[in-house]
């Protein structure tokens, strides 16, 4: 005499467990613990069938973002500002002055505030320090610069990149003595770090901040200077300095006027900020 008994299946259910790395997923999943119960005819005595699963999933998914691939919780690294950076925030190459160079004379500097995708242009009125906030709190910048009397012969420049600002009164009559923000020297020995023909222009390379220069408010002043080093052992700066109160910019040792800039270290040429050292 046949009867109806309650079959038991166990069954496993999918753990997946994903691990991110370079924009893929892969996943191995194998068994745990499920109870199923149905009816079911049986001329034989009630049999209990247990039954276990092992599965495994891979998924690919190249050139996305990890975050895109990953499920349930996993992320991607944490973005590291210096990736942008041609030397990953190192130093680079020391420099080297080469005796055989006679040359004389100070260097001509430019300044730039661009992005790395960006093509060189003047750092001059009315532009402000470009800050890039992050996540985590940190804060950054790009600057290049541009020795427009280069010694073509003799490759290799000591690059020195430094942000400051200082806090004023409201007429910008006092200021404080200015607080370094940033500075970071490179030794550049030549392409990709810098090329032209008439002129040596870098790249841009990070510039972590350690305070916003916008943090000193519109009375804030702000000084951006470059200082190079050349193979021949000549040197020439540049410093670009403005008031963060809009359209005002203070000339180096003299009042506030509007839509000026000039060289802290040398002759001042207008507004394009560019000038000599001695």
């Amino acid at each position: 005499m046949s009867s109806r008994r309650p079959v038991v299946l166990t069954l496993a259910p999918l753990a997946l467990a994903l691990a991110c790395s370079g924009g893929s997923a892969t996943g191995s999943a194998t068994a745990g613990a499920t109870t199923v119960t149905s009816d079911a005819t049986d001329a034989s005595d009630a049999t209990t069938t247990t039954a276990t699963t092992t599965a495994t999933a891979t998924a690919t998914a190249a050139g996305t973002e990890a975050s895109t691939t990953c499920a349930d919780g996993c992320r991607p690294p944490p973005f590291d500002p210096c990736d942008e950076d041609p030397l990953h925030c190192g130093d680079g190459t020391p420099l080297d002055v080469d005796p055989a160079c006679d040359l004389a004379g100070p260097l001509e500097i430019a300044l730039s505030n661009t992005d790395p995708d960006a093509g060189f242009s003047v750092f001059e009125a009315p532009q402000v320090v470009d800050v890039h906030y992050g996540f985590q709190g940190g804060q950054h910048t790009f600057l290049a610069l541009r020795v427009l009397n280069p010694a073509l012969d003799y490759p290799g420049l000591e690059v020195t990149f430094e942000v400051a600002a200082a806090g004023c009164d409201a007429l910008f009559s006092e200021c404080d003595a200015p607080v370094t923000l940033a500075k970071r020297t490179l030794g550049l020995d030549g392409p990709p770090l810098y090329a032209g023909d008439d002129a040596f222009t870098t790249v841009p390379f990070l510039i972590l901040l350690e305070q916003s220069p916008h943090d000193f408010g519109e009375s804030g002043l702000v000084q951006v200077t470059g200082t190079v080093k050349d193979a021949c052992g000549r040197v020439g700066a540049h410093t670009y300095e403005y008031l963060q109160s809009e359209g005002v910019f203070a000339e180096p040792g003299g009042d506030s006027t509007t839509g000026t800039t000039g060289d802290t270290t040398g002759d001042t040429t207008g507004d394009t900020g560019t000038g000599t050292t001695g």
